[in-house]
């Protein structure tokens, strides 16, 4: 019994733990609003819009003239829908973590829905689509490059 309460206890230091780590991350890098509004106007265009390279990057693949990248496309595609069905059950069933600003924590620039802030279904979707792309000798370059995006997405 002593050893259940002890392992419970260390889960509980850990994702104690891990929570301010969580928190002390997103405070650092939580814009105030006395902010550059250069970066702010950086922070809200990763936010909002740069998820809209992904659909144009795909019907444009899906356009071409090589059935190659159509069965990249529609991979990838398959995978994202995969990755986000996933995303589903686990912000739902599995592990609910709220928003900052639902906490609240930090200062709110952007308005959010309030949906699970883990996992992110953006940062899901990109990542999904890049790895998809990185598997493929041709379309590697592109996959590093969405990758990339990705991170400010994150």
């Amino acid at each position: 019994m002593a050893e259940d309460t002890g392992s419970l206890i260390i889960s509980q230091v850990c994702d104690t733990s891990m929570e301010a780590l969580n928190q002390h991350l997103f405070l650092a890098m939580n814009a105030q609003p006395q902010s550059n509004p250069l970066v702010i106007w950086f922070a809200i265009v990763m936010a909002q819009y740069a998820i809209f390279c992904i659909p144009l990057i795909m019907i444009a693949g899906w356009l071409g003239k090589d059935e190659r990248h159509h069965k990249v496309m529609l991979t990838a595609l398959l995978a994202t829908i995969g990755a986000l069905l996933i995303n589903n059950l686990i912000g739902s069933l599995l592990w609910y973590h709220p928003r900052p600003f639902m906490m609240p924590l930090g200062h709110t620039l952007i308005a959010h829905a309030p949906t699970p802030s883990f996992p992110s279904n953006h940062m899901t979707i990109i990542s999904t689509v890049a790895f998809s792309f990185i598997l493929r000798p041709a379309l590697r370059r592109m996959g590093l490059a969405l990758a990339i995006l990705a991170c400010p997405i994150a």
